[in-house]
């Protein structure tokens, strides 16, 4: 059996049999606008194969690299000349199955999956994300832990945002909705001497409300780490220090009943 390098030259150029070493390989095109490599499959080369090329096209001079399979072509990659690069189809990283997205990053390693650096420090702005849907099925951004069950924020195309949820609702309109399991749900913790921790306004008639839905969890306000208030669910107020409230409101001096 002979396995030594066959080399000979066609119509369209060079054909290479066997594995060839060289220090450089130059490829000029037959005309003024392409010029390529191409990598077929053996017996099935009429439909299985790929080019590695450069053309010049009426956007500008482009480096391209297209797969032919079954007969059917297309742009695996695009890079243009002022360093755009073009990715059709999807671009996986790191992945050993087929990417679930156009853009599909898979590491199994303790750095940061990705990372976005806007060094302008002037006006420079950072990422932007956009949907062009305003269902509420559809996610502008969804940010997962435990291996994608547990919802760390969702923000729906409608408007609506979810912490600890997938699926954020209200009655009317749209706004942040925070579900936890455990201890505190929300904790607004204000590291400076003046300022407010939060601010509560309402600019319509409909006013806010809070409301407190578990059987006989109580509603606390507290001053200074002290009880201040307690609405029990029996909609009872208990005041702190001299001030007590069982249904009617009792000070010291008087009673003031509903």
């Amino acid at each position: 059996y002979d396995n030594s390098i066959k080399l000979a030259t066609t119509s369209t150029g060079i054909d290479v049999t066997g594995t060839a070493t060289m220090d450089a390989l130059t490829v000029d095109g037959n005309n003024s606008y392409t010029s390529n490599i191409k990598f077929d499959y053996g017996a099935s080369a009429a439909t299985y194969f790929s080019n590695w090329g450069y053309k010049s096209s009426s956007d500008g001079n482009k480096v391209f690299l297209t797969i032919t399979d079954g007969g059917v072509a297309k742009d695996a990659l695009v890079a243009n000349y002022n360093g755009n690069v073009n990715i059709p189809t999807a671009l996986m990283l790191g992945a050993t199955t087929a990417p679930t997205a156009p853009l599909d990053v898979v590491t199994n390693s303790n750095v940061w999956t990705g990372e976005f650096l806007q060094t302008n420090t002037s006006n420079g702005d950072g990422v932007l994300i956009q949907v062009g849907s305003t269902a509420s099925a559809d996610y502008a951004l969804s940010v997962r832990t435990n291996a994608g069950n547990n919802s760390a924020l969702a923000v729906k195309a409608d408007g609506k945002v979810g912490v600890g949820t997938f699926t954020p609702s209200f009655t009317t309109g749209s706004g942040i909705e925070i579900k936890k399991n455990g201890a505190a749900t929300l904790r607004l913790h204000d590291e400076g001497s003046g300022g407010k921790v939060f601010e509560i306004s309402s600019n319509d008639n409909e006013g806010y409300v809070l409301a407190g839905y578990g059987s006989g969890m109580p509603m606390i306000l507290k001053t200074v780490s002290t009880t201040a208030l307690t609405l029990d669910t029996s909609q009872n107020a208990t005041f702190s220090g001299s001030v007590t409230s069982t249904g009617a409101i009792t000070t010291s001096t008087r009673v003031l009943s509903p």
